[in-house]
């Protein structure tokens, strides 16, 4: 998708304190492509190169993904909590050619690798050619139900069609801030990495597993972080651990999805704040969302 500016001038992401605006951004980005395309150049010639991405939280994570967007390659996200039998099921499966990780995971790997602690710095690109819309952006692996992850595939045409869908149904703006907790491996997870990114927000990346509760509230209120992006579970657990609505009465966007959303949640919710409140519904195969209520 190098058509599309996925970084918009005013996107920051802050992680452990630390701000990354554009320029810092684009130069981590440039860096990742640089590095990626010459892993390609050692490939023999495939109908479609499988990037995994297998990384501990941080910007990285983030920027990994349109660097292969960008590229016009297939983004595959890799957990490094997964057994080591479900990661190999899941490199062979999708026939990955290239690891992006870090360098205390070289030894699960015998593919070329992408080390983020080795970037170089790379401040300028050569604009990438168009991408074929037919092509696969990316593939998520499901629990399936056969007993073995199933890789669903989506297309660059697809992920297109969500993206300029999503701009009309929802009125995000630069002038937001979220906070991210989602599992890369989830599709959900595009819509609080990608896509904010592409509005020009500030994503503030939290831990996955609510970790340190009072240091994630001292976040929201510090980053006035307005906006999330929660299945239902999630969001009932934060509520509980949290102990307090108070974060609520600033949020201007809640998109909940990924599950039913309970009518007392709900209740809840709108019983404490005046944010719009979305449900999403919709298969991974639907390209992360496909209703909206």
């Amino acid at each position: 998708m190098a058509d599309i500016n996925w970084i918009h001038e005013n996107a920051c992401i802050v992680h452990n304190d630390k701000v990354f605006n554009k320029l810092s951004l684009d130069q981590i980005k440039n860096s990742i492509k640089k590095q990626i395309l010459q892993c390609v150049e050692g490939i023999k010639k495939k109908e479609k190169i499988v990037v995994g991405v297998y990384l501990n939280r941080s910007v990285y994570t983030y920027i990994s993904m349109i660097a292969i967007f960008e590229l016009g390659l297939t983004y595959l996200p890799l957990d490094p909590e997964y057994p080591k039998s479900r990661l190999d099921f899941m490199l062979l499966d999708s026939d990955c050619a290239i690891v992006i990780t870090n360098m205390e995971y070289k030894v699960l790997f015998s593919l070329p690798i992408v080390f983020v602690e080795n970037l170089e710095e790379c401040n300028d690109f050569s604009p990438c050619p168009s991408v074929d819309d037919s092509e696969v952006a990316y593939i998520i692996y499901t629990s399936g139900t056969t007993g073995y992850p199933k890789g669903v595939t989506i297309t660059y045409k697809s992920l297109k069609s969500y993206v300029y869908d999503f701009i009309e149904k929802i009125p995000l703006n630069k002038d937001l801030c979220l906070i991210s907790f989602t599992n890369p491996c989830f599709d959900l997870f595009f819509n609080e990495s990608v896509l904010p990114i592409f509005y020009g927000m500030t994503v503030v990346i939290g831990n996955t597993s609510f970790l340190g509760i009072r240091r994630i509230l001292h976040q929201i209120k510090e980053y006035h972080v307005d906006t999330y992006v929660f299945t239902p579970s999630k969001m009932q657990l934060f509520l509980e651990l949290a102990k307090t609505v108070a974060f609520l009465q600033n949020a201007k966007f809640i998109m909940l999805g990924g599950e039913g959303l309970p009518i007392n949640l709900l209740n809840k919710l709108q019983n404490n704040t005046s944010a719009f409140i979305y449900n999403l519904y919709g298969p991974t195969e639907a390209t992360v969302f496909c209703t909206y209520a």
